[in-house]
């Protein structure tokens, strides 16, 4: 397989964001809750994105070629975005309540 570029810039640019985000609570006082709930509030939000996306490659005929994605599995998917944009929203209004 492939290895890891471990020592790469934007590997370390990563590692510092990330360790910088680990900061906020103790730098702002902000209660760790409050970021657990951010967090959440946030990766639902990025669900539908990441569906839609998904969606998009799966019925790219010159990607996919015969392997696209059929009728059923269409609606499945969109069923999945709209469930995703609903608890998006239910995740914002709790957030910001």
């Amino acid at each position: 397989g492939a290895t890891a570029q471990v020592r790469g810039n934007a590997y370390r640019l990563i590692v510092l964001v990330m360790c910088a985000l680990g900061l906020v609570v103790p730098i702002f006082k902000t209660p760790p809750v409050w970021i657990m709930l951010a967090s959440q509030a946030v990766g639902s939000v990025i669900l539908p994105t990441t569906v839609l996306c998904l969606a998009y490659l799966l019925n790219n005929k010159s990607l996919m070629g015969e392997q696209t994605n059929r009728p059923r599995e269409n609606f499945v998917l969109g069923i999945v975005v709209i469930f995703s944009l609903t608890m998006a929203g239910i995740g914002i209004v709790g957030l910001l309540s």
